[in-house]
């Protein structure tokens, strides 16, 4: 039997939850409707939505979700709002939990009520990060507001993944997203390499970092450099033999994907000017691992001039795979 809770406890819980709906409520701009319910409503759909680096190449940022109903209205009516939802999207992407609000995220284990009434700051980042993922494009508008938020480690991970949706392209705001890549051998730092490597030619500015960490002596991070390097296609020659160099002692296992899968999916990427490099993917063609064979096949044919031809991938929400990185 659970411990009764002292009525006490009970009055001051409320008391609180009372006082703090009564300011928002006073406070609050109006928000943007869809056909008689708030663009607050809707989102509330994506509460049990998350984020990760997918596992195989190119190794993006993804937007993970658990199918529903109310998820799916909530996907549909953002179609229908525009640039007024963006002051929203980014207060939930900046949210960050407060001396009273951890006070009441203890409770909540006690009081079951309050569960639903107060999403924690992790689960408002959640929240904003799928709505930059279903706005894409249409939320670079937002891009300046959420740069700020790069300084903060409480909000720096969905500042990253909103600004990887949306590819920036301007030089100082590629220069900002460089600003995680201090936290060294941390997942944020892992993640910021990989939201660069979705900005393609436009991160060139952040290529000298991108060496640097290519040369780290962690792998994960030495890995996810090679694969935005080459998504960037910075200086490819260099690049190419740099990453060859990690290759020979390349780990097979690690995240979010073996070091030596990354490193070989990176050298296909960068295409003809790894040609100086082949016998080093040539190598792996015997590995015991078919993936790492079937790497190391792909990445000699996408070194042959004739056959580096970009390949089409389909960047819609999935139905069913619990993945979407638009």
């Amino acid at each position: 039997m659970s411990p009764k809770v002292p009525i006490r406890a009970w009055l001051i819980a409320f008391a609180i939850v009372a006082g703090m709906v009564s300011l928002i409520l006073v406070c609050r701009p109006q928000e943007p409707q869809y056909q008689g319910k708030s663009l607050s409503q809707y989102l509330r759909g994506f509460s049990k939505d998350g984020c990760m680096i997918l596992g195989e190449p190119p190794y993006d940022l993804a937007g993970t979700f658990s199918p529903s109903p109310e998820r799916a209205v909530a996907w549909d009516a953002l179609g229908h709002f525009g640039g007024e939802a963006l002051p929203t999207f980014v207060r939930l992407a900046g949210s960050r939990d407060s001396k009273i609000a951890r006070y009441i995220q203890g409770w909540k284990r006690k009081i079951p009520f309050l569960r639903a009434r107060w999403p924690s700051a992790e689960e408002k980042h959640h929240i904003a990060v799928t709505a930059f993922l279903r706005y894409g494009s249409r939320g670079v508008p937002a891009i300046p507001e959420l740069l700020p938020l790069l300084n903060d480690p409480q909000t720096a991970q969905p500042a990253v993944y909103a600004l990887a949706f949306m590819k920036p392209k301007a030089a100082p705001q590629i220069l900002a997203l460089t600003n995680v890549l201090g936290e060294s051998g941390s997942m944020l730092q892992i993640e910021g390499i990989a939201a660069l490597g979705e900005c393609g030619s436009n991160a060139a500015p952040a290529a000298p970092v991108l060496f640097q960490l290519l040369n780290s002596t962690n792998e994960p991070v030495s890995a996810m450099a090679a694969v935005a390097l080459a998504r960037i296609r910075a200086e490819a020659p260099r690049a190419a033999a740099l990453i060859a160099r990690r290759l020979s002692t390349a780990s097979q296992t690690g995240f979010p994907a073996p070091p030596v899968e990354m490193y070989l999916w990176a050298l296909g990427e960068i295409g003809p000017a790894a040609e100086s490099v082949r016998s080093r993917i040539n190598a792996f063609t015997n590995s015991s691992s078919r993936k790492i064979r079937d790497l190391a096949v792909s990445a000699l044919r996408r070194i042959e001039p004739r056959s580096n031809q970009p390949v089409e991938r389909n960047r819609g929400e999935p139905s069913s795979f619990g993945v979407s990185n638009e």
